[in-house]
């Protein structure tokens, strides 16, 4: 415990002295201005050498945790967490400020507009992390052939991130991973195989991380609603147009809310349509026509699928000031039963937007 706490304070410091603010709270290091929340784990993977593995998570949405996993090796477990440190700094902590915090240090990454899949993406990604020692007739074609395919591929609106990592000995490949948004990308991975790579004697690893972001991205947004005093204000400095921001805030509201009634009560039932008023008329408007109440609702399901506590906390606290759990809350108040409202069918949901205009 004493060296995660340690360790983590050395992530503070990392930031502050990038100008960025943040406080450890419950061995959590909380970022007020960006909604992000970081914390930092160390495991013992200690088989033929000492050997530690170090994971850096950052919850940049709700469902979105960024993991970044570096190794680290040494004589005592001191070192090898050292070197973890060291691997992290050099090869993750630059994408990441530049991709969520600032861009006042863009000279220690590579940022750039790239087509992916026929949608544009800001990509940020570090120099190569290359460990040991390269041969004279290194080249990175190998990464440009990469940045190929996965152009060819078409991912969800929002936030990804893809690490990339070889590694090879005495002329031979040892290990070849690709992941996408944490997880194993089997697919490239057979891919990035067969690449042109530059073999040598001695061992050498390069290591690559890229997160790529298109606007808008729901769990991001969502994030940002359950911390932020001023939900709307809040969706506009994201980057949402001051219409959007309202939609935004009432449609994932008013799903989440929907969310957790369903698991409440057994089978109630909800309008398929949202009556807004928007200053001047009123709508009559199918709620699945609306990409915020669509993509919240399927967000919501994941959520709670997935069993992270505290995305369950954070959508709860958005949930339960929709106007539908608010109904519920007033039914069970004035003496109604859980059992006695199971079956519920609920009203058409009624929302103010002004300037409303669909999708």
């Amino acid at each position: 415990m004493k060296y995660k706490v340690l360790y983590l304070e050395l992530l503070e410091k990392a930031f502050r002295n990038h100008h960025i603010d943040c406080q450890i709270t419950e061995n959590t290091l909380f970022f007020p201005q960006q909604y992000i929340e970081a914390t930092l784990e160390f495991f013992d993977r200690t088989s033929s050498m000492l050997m530690v593995q170090m994971d850096v998570t950052f919850s940049i949405g709700l469902a979105k945790h960024i993991v970044e996993s570096v190794a680290g090796f040494g004589n005592t477990p001191e070192e090898a967490m050292e070197n973890a440190w060291k691997n992290f700094i050099n090869n993750c902590f630059h994408p990441i400020l530049g991709a969520f915090f600032t861009n006042e240090f863009d000279d220690q990454i590579i940022r750039e507009e790239k087509m992916i899949g026929g949608q544009s993406y800001e990509v940020v990604r570090n120099h190569l992390g290359i460990r040991g020692k390269l041969p004279e007739n290194f080249h990175d074609e190998w990464l440009h052939q990469f940045e190929e395919d996965l152009a060819e591929y078409q991912f969800p609106v929002g936030i990804h991130w893809f690490r990339f990592y070889y590694a090879q000995h005495q002329q031979q490949t040892s290990v070849c991973e690709v992941l996408y948004d944490n997880y194993v990308w089997k697919e490239m991975q057979e891919r990035a195989l067969s690449y042109n790579y530059c073999p040598g004697d001695d061992f050498y690893s390069a290591r690559v991380l890229y997160i790529a972001q298109s606007k808008p991205d729901i769990k991001r947004m969502a994030r940002i609603i359950a911390l932020a005093q001023d939900e709307e204000a809040a969706l506009i400095e994201y980057g949402l147009s001051p219409l959007d921001a309202a939609k935004a805030y009432l449609f994932i509201q008013h799903a989440f809310g929907q969310v957790l009634i369903k698991r409440i009560l057994n089978r109630c039932s909800f309008s398929n349509q949202a009556i807004i008023n928007d200053g001047e008329n009123q709508h009559i408007v199918p709620l699945n026509n609306e990409f915020f109440y669509r993509e919240a609702l399927s967000l919501g399901e994941t959520i709670f699928k997935e069993g992270n506590s505290r995305d369950i906390e954070l959508l709860k606290s958005i949930g339960i000031s929709s106007a539908e759990f608010n109904a519920l809350n007033n039914a069970l108040k004035e003496g109604a039963s859980l059992e006695g409202l199971e079956g519920a069918s609920f009203a058409d949901a009624r929302m103010e937007i002004p300037g409303y205009t669909c999708c």
